[in-house]
């Protein structure tokens, strides 16, 4: 986990945006789990052991895309709150929608961050903040996993700290 000097909480309305979208993800689930119950009573009667397999395949795929649809979903959702926290300059609300990105877990390595928006959205907040641990880490992020437009725009995000030292080893 990336060391901060405080404690990033997002605010209620913000949450609750993701937290529908979330819920949604969790809605679908449950109900597909049901179906595949019945389905799989059904298949296991009438098209015994190897029809039960197949079925029991699809059932796995299926819930498989709708928890990464899902996911997705809520990646998206952050980021977009993260897009709109920024145009506000609420920068501690940027950091707190977007840290899942930069950290262990579901996300970590941010395999929901394609282009890189997402870490820089960070970097950038964590520069305004003196966040210099978190903006070290999605500096190296970006130039080693997401060479880019926002890789390039991060090379020149520094704390103020590293401003007046310029013999700063961070990448």
């Amino acid at each position: 986990m990336i060391p901060l000097s405080l404690s990033y909480e997002l605010d209620p309305e913000a949450e609750e945006s993701i937290r529908r979208v979330f819920l949604k993800g969790i809605g679908a689930v449950v109900v597909l789990l049901a179906m595949v119950v019945v389905v799989a009573t059904l298949t296991r009667t009438r098209l015994g052991p190897t029809g039960a397999t197949v079925s029991d395949a699809v059932a796995v795929a299926l819930l498989y895309l709708t928890v990464i649809t899902y996911s997705r979903a809520v990646a998206a959702k952050r980021l977009e709150v993260g897009r709109e926290m920024r145009k506000q300059k609420r920068y501690d609300q940027v950091i707190a929608a977007l840290i899942p990105f930069a950290g262990p877990g579901f996300f970590g390595r941010s395999r929901f961050d394609k282009t890189g928006e997402a870490h820089y959205l960070l970097a950038e907040s964590a520069m305004h903040l003196g966040e210099q641990a978190l903006l070290s880490y999605c500096k190296a992020f970006l130039i080693a996993f997401r060479r880019g437009e926002w890789a390039e725009k991060a090379v020149g995000l520094q704390v103020q700290s590293e401003i007046r030292n310029p013999k700063s080893k961070i990448p």
